[in-house]
């Protein structure tokens, strides 16, 4: 805790405090002017990125209800899409490796930029993974 305190410190400047629910978050500061310009950002992201896996609080990236459903999913859950910092649904690569798309499972509603912030993740991914642009559609479950 010692090194992380200092280290903090000492980067302190490049960051901008933020506190939700009683508990302090520090940003870069060009990640929060992302966020005050309210442009939505998607990842799609392994369950094992350490995003998802290194932190025992997870309240900060999903809700009561949506963590309930990503136990629920048990071992079939492998891949989560993350929308603005918070994970609003599930995704897995359709078909075989020459497929070129992606079936995507949101679990709510997305407005159009939202949906349009997934849908250029998803073909990040694709083009990284050589298979083109997706056509999905993404379903709300």
């Amino acid at each position: 805790m010692t090194e992380a305190s200092s280290g903090l410190e000492g980067a302190r400047h490049e960051l901008v405090q933020e506190v939700a629910n009683g508990k302090t978050f520090w940003l870069s500061s060009s990640r929060s002017q992302a966020v005050a310009q309210e442009t939505p950002t998607a990842h799609l992201m392994s369950i094992y990125d350490e995003y998802i896996s290194a932190y025992k609080d997870r309240s900060a990236m999903a809700d009561e209800a949506t963590s309930a459903r990503l136990v629920g999913l048990g071992n079939a859950l492998t891949h989560v899409v993350v929308l603005d910092g918070r994970i609003v649904g599930t995704w897995k690569p359709a078909g075989d490796r020459r497929a070129a798309d992606a079936a995507i499972d949101v679990f709510r509603p997305l407005t159009r930029a939202e949906s349009g912030a997934v849908s250029t993740a998803l073909n990040k991914y694709l083009a990284f993974m050589g298979r083109g642009r997706s056509t999905q559609q993404q379903q709300v479950s």
